[in-house]
Formats: structure tokens, C-alpha cells, sequence
């Protein structure tokens, strides 16, 4: 269960590090921030942020941060100090929220960051007995995201076997690839591939751990995946960069004039379409 401390605001703005003296959210506790530093960068990581001119290329290294924890329980990595050193991404990973003003929020049941874990855990079986209700409720031919039909002039896909959430519904659920419905049919997908492996992945949640550099033709290349090859460019990506933000330019000589920024061309109508399309390539 993801946790988010109430007040507790990411550095959307400015993508910059946490600074010494700042208080942040960081697993159900409230830091303070002791000190920041670069951390050593690996080739991987080396790789990836050449490709950025300044100053991004600053905001995507990595680096390390001394916390002391002020509010929650102690921490199984913590010291006798109460303090605890990690290496963060990079500043734009956003990993550490901020209490802009220094309050933290705290529940009157633990005394720990709100909201604690107790509250959470309740607001999940609320919402875990709400989805198990409306599961219940899925008609045959509907779409288990929206529960609307799904008619043959509307794309979707279609999970072959039996329908993971609910046995007694109707095999082979099919989900529309509308926004509304992608995310479900992504998480879908997810729990359909661990349930039965060896299922082929579609481009709902194939991943590339790379860093996708898109050209102004809209046509991309992939770099940095720790020479392991990627399935396509069109799969989701650790990061993407538009090629005029490499430090030493593109080498196509593309403009910023009409730049797709980091829009790739040609993606596949339908994300089954994608096994056909290797490393790098464009359709």
C-alpha cells in the first residue's frame, strides 16, 4: 500500500533536491533532512544522464541523503541517532515530499504521520468490499472498468480463461481501450500474466528500464536499458527526452522548430500489435 502524508507536498515546480533543514514524508514517518550529496554514478546511470543538457543533467544524477526521523516508529535501517542514509534516483523521482511549513499532521490514535497505517488499512477494506460488490454486479459482455457493453465497433482486448476476480462471471472478459478503461485493463493484465506464466505481455505493461531519445520525424531510439534489449519503443519507459536536449545535440541535426518533444510516432492501433516491433524500430 503506496503511503502519502497528508500536507506533505511533491517539488513539482523546480524538480530539485530536498535541502538540509527540510522536513519530509519518506514510509509512513516524518524526516528531517541532515545532509544531501551526489552519490557515485554507475555506467548505466552514466549513460542515461549524457544525454540531458544542464540543468537537467544535475537534476537527473542520483544522490545520498542523511534523514533523522521526528515522527513514526523507528525504522529497521535507522541508527542509535535515529537517522538513516538512502540514495535517492534523482531529483526528478520525486521520492521525498516536503511539509513545506514543518508541521506534520498526526493521527491522535499513534501519534505517527497521517494518515497511520490503521486508517489506511480500514479505508482499503472499504474499498476492496465496494470493488468486490461492484464485481458481483458485471453483466455479461460488459467491460469490468466501466461495466458498459462492449460492441464490436469499439476497440478492446481480451484476456482468454477464466475472469481472475469474479469465477462465477463469464470467461474471457474483454476490456474497451478507451482512457477511462486502459488503466484497468493494464492492471488486469498484470494479475492475467502472473496468474498463468508464459502469457504474452501486450504494450498495456510491457516495461523498458531505458531512456527513449525521440527525433523530429516522431522516430525514437532507445539507450541505456543495461545492454539488455528492448522490446520496443513503444513500451513504457523509465524516462523520455526530446534529441535537442542531449548535451551534444542531436546527432540527425534536428530542431526544436515542430518537435514532437517526446511524442514517438507510429505507436501500434492496438497494444497486441507491438510483438512484431523490435528495438528501436518505428512503424
Amino acid at each position: 500500500m503506496r503511503w502519502r502524508g497528508h500536507a506533505a507536498q511533491p517539488r513539482y515546480g523546480n524538480r530539485e533536491r530536498p535541502g538540509v533543514g527540510d522536513v519530509v514524508a519518506w514510509e509512513r514517518r516524518a524526516w528531517e533532512v541532515m545532509h544531501v550529496s551526489d552519490a557515485a554514478l554507475t555506467e548505466d546511470e552514466q549513460e542515461r544522464i549524457s544525454h540531458y543538457a544542464q540543468p537537467w543533467r544535475d537534476r537527473m544524477r542520483p544522490y545520498r541523503v542523511t534523514l533523522r526521523r521526528l515522527h513514526g516508529e523507528k525504522h529497521k535501517l535507522e541508527n542509535d541517532k535515529q537517522e538513516i542514509g538512502l540514495r535517492a534516483p534523482h531529483a526528478c523521482s520525486e521520492p521525498f515530499p516536503i511539509y513545506r511549513d514543518g508541521r506534520v499532521p498526526l493521527c491522535s490514535c499513534h501519534s505517527h504521520p497521517w494518515p497511520c497505517l490503521e486508517a489506511d488499512q480500514q479505508a482499503e477494506a472499504r474499498k476492496q468490499a465496494a470493488k468486490a460488490e461492484r464485481e458481483m454486479q458485471l453483466l455479461p459482455g460488459c467491460c469490468p472498468a466501466c461495466q458498459e457493453p462492449v460492441t464490436s465497433r469499439q476497440q478492446s482486448i481480451v484476456f482468454a480463461g477464466e475472469y481472475l476476480r469474479n469465477p462465477l462471471s463469464p470467461p474471457d472478459p474483454a476490456f474497451h481501450l478507451r482512457s477511462k478503461c486502459y488503466g484497468a485493463a493494464a492492471a488486469y493484465e498484470e494479475s492475467w500474466v502472473n496468474a498463468w506464466p508464459g502469457r504474452e505481455r501486450s504494450l498495456l505493461t510491457i516495461r523498458c528500464e531505458g531512456t527513449v531519445i525521440v527525433h523530429g520525424d516522431g522516430s525514437a531510439e532507445c539507450f541505456g536499458a543495461d545492454d539488455s534489449d528492448c522490446p520496443t519503443v513503444h513500451a513504457s519507459h523509465r524516462c523520455y527526452s526530446a534529441c535537442y536536449m542531449q548535451s551534444h545535440g542531436c546527432g540527425q541535426g534536428c530542431s526544436r522548430q515542430g518537435h514532437p518533444g517526446t511524442r514517438v510516432a507510429g505507436r501500434p492501433k492496438h497494444p497486441r500489435d507491438a510483438a512484431e516491433m523490435g528495438r528501436g524500430e518505428v512503424a
